[in-house]
């Protein structure tokens, strides 16, 4: 028989799934194939037997759901919060302990994080689940072609540092460069954008406000970029002023990944715009101020109930972000269901003195396009009053300044007070997320959403 030479990307696919085949948790493959048959079929079936098994499972095997979920249709089941997790997570944890479950904590943009566990089996689904976004719409298998990954949490960053032989191999398997932008100056944005030049990698991905910093200073130094097939943004907002500056200095198209520390992989952007609920993995409900399940494509509260962690129940988990579920099937031909918005965080809102909601956005485009602000902060401290914290690069304009307290007080009120603040950086996250408007206010913010508990 003639030999059958094998192109390099069939060589690194293989090595790729050597990689998956090593990995602590064998059983990927089973996870990959059930999710793509569950994809054939239709989107109700998908989650229907997932969901009936965690529930039935917590219900046997957890104190705190034995009683929650004692004759209840499951849309009647109350919603789980951060403030519960912390007060009952002995209550939660299931028993016995299951093989391989380890201890985590909320992430990113969470100044009191929760903690709760997770297990082989969970991190088995989330991770075969964003394989199978990869394959199913960015059409290349994660590891298979070459790519980099700008990522800019400090626990990373160090882990990074301390990298040993098996990990060197992983990356290698991987086709991966990992790039650490935890606290990166102007210099180490070069390096960086370097790198990527010489590696010429067939997608980059990163935290959004990683993939917008790198964007803004090419432009800046007027430096083209690689220009890769595609643009992976995760782990933080994507405004469409970042969307735009990425994709005009890549020369690709940004996908938007929707996901968290809690619950794996929750969905991903689709070449139409939507953001597709991966119902193999979580189920996603978008909840009115009372409690109750949109069916209008109005905005609401996502709850989201994660179907493959046995080791920590998370039945209609509050994520705290807001969306909008979208209607009919998207034209991009997935059966999967999908967000039309996904807007951000509750406490990326605003309140009025009138009581009404504005959305933190109206201030980032503010600031972002002054070529006098490197950084910035917009926190609402009171009803009446935000402060504006800014790493400035160059001299302040006056003139700059006013106008974005006019604009600010035309959205909030004549009576807001805007404060300034100029300082040497911006604290970022745990995990490294950039938080560009907070409301510090919960007690009047969730008020406006109709909600009773506290938040965390």
């Amino acid at each position: 028989m003639p030999r059958v030479m094998l192109s390099q990307r069939a060589w690194r696919h293989r090595l790729y799934l050597l990689y998956l085949g090593l990995k602590s948790n064998p059983r990927y493959k089973d996870y990959a194939k059930r999710i793509g048959e569950m994809a054939q079929g239709e989107p109700d079936a998908m989650f229907e037997t997932s969901l009936r098994r965690l529930l039935d499972y917590a219900k046997g095997h957890s104190t705190y759901y034995a009683e929650i979920l004692s004759d209840r249709e499951f849309r009647s089941i109350p919603t789980l919060t951060r403030d519960i997790m912390r007060e009952c997570f002995d209550d939660i944890r299931t028993n016995p302990e299951l093989p391989n479950a380890y201890m985590s904590t909320s992430g990113g943009s969470i100044e009191n994080p929760a903690t709760f566990v997770q297990d082989a089996h969970f991190e088995g689904w989330s991770l075969a689940t964003q394989g199978y976004y990869f394959r199913e719409f960015l059409g290349v298998d994660r590891g298979s072609v070459k790519n980099v990954w700008l990522w800019a949490s400090q626990r990373d960053a160090e882990n990074i540092e301390r990298l040993g032989f098996r990990e060197k191999v992983a990356r290698f398997l991987m086709n991966n460069v990992w790039l650490s932008t935890y606290g990166a100056d102007e210099k180490r944005w070069l390096e960086c954008i370097e790198v990527i030049r010489r590696f010429r990698p067939h997608y980059v991905a990163g935290y959004a406000s990683s993939l917008y910093q790198m964007a803004i200073i090419a432009r800046r130094h007027n430096i083209r970029m690689h220009r890769p097939a595609f643009v992976y943004s995760a782990a933080e907002s994507l405004y469409n002023f970042m969307r735009a500056e990425i994709e005009e200095q890549f020369g690709a198209k940004v996908y938007d990944f929707y996901g968290s520390r809690e619950v794996g992989a929750v969905a991903g952007e689709c070449s139409r715009g939507n953001r597709h609920i991966f119902v193999m993995n979580n189920l996603v409900e978008v909840l009115d101020d009372c409690g109750q399940v949109v069916h209008d494509g109005s905005e609401g509260n996502l709850v989201i109930t994660c179907l493959h962690n046995y080791s920590f129940p998370m039945i209609r988990y509050e994520i705290n972000d807001v969306g909008v579920m979208g209607s009919g099937l998207c034209t991009c031909g997935s059966k999967l269901p999908y967000l039309a918005r996904l807007s951000g965080r509750i406490t990326d809102y605003f309140v009025t003195k009138s009581g009404s909601l504005v959305h933190g956005r109206f201030v980032i485009p503010l600031l972002y396009f002054r070529d006098w602000v490197d950084d910035f902060q917009v926190d609402q401290l009171e009803v009446n009053r935000l402060r504006i914290r800014v790493v400035t690069r160059g001299e302040v304009l006056e003139d700059d300044v006013q106008e974005i307290n006019t604009t600010i007080r035309a959205v909030m009120g004549n009576g807001c007070g805007v404060e300034w603040e100029y300082v040497d950086s911006i604290d970022r996250y745990p995990h490294g997320k950039l938080i560009f408007t907070r409301c510090l206010i919960a007690k009047h913010l969730l008020q406006c959403h109709g909600r009773s508990r506290g938040y965390p």
